[in-house]
């Protein structure tokens, strides 16, 4: 049982230096990535609406790539 316990108390020693060494790291990787400017991924103006919040619901989403499809549909029904 003592065994036990002076194993447990070494590996929580070195786990604890470990995170000493690891935390800044990791501290200025999240800082890093929270004060970067959003990316527009190939259309304008999506970086702003992920900022603000004005993306569109999921509802709006699905009807719009329906409504492609069915011009898509129509303009594959003409080629034939």
């Amino acid at each position: 049982m003592i065994l036990l316990l002076v194993v447990l108390a070494v590996v929580m020693l070195l786990v604890a230096k470990s995170w000493k060494t690891m935390a800044p790291a990791a501290l200025d990787v999240q800082d890093a990535l929270q004060s970067g400017p959003l990316d527009d991924h190939g259309q304008s103006g999506a970086g702003d609406a992920l900022r603000q919040g004005d993306l569109p619901r999921l509802q709006e989403t699905r009807e719009k790539t329906d409504a492609h499809a069915a011009e898509l549909q129509q303009a594959l029904d003409a080629v034939d």
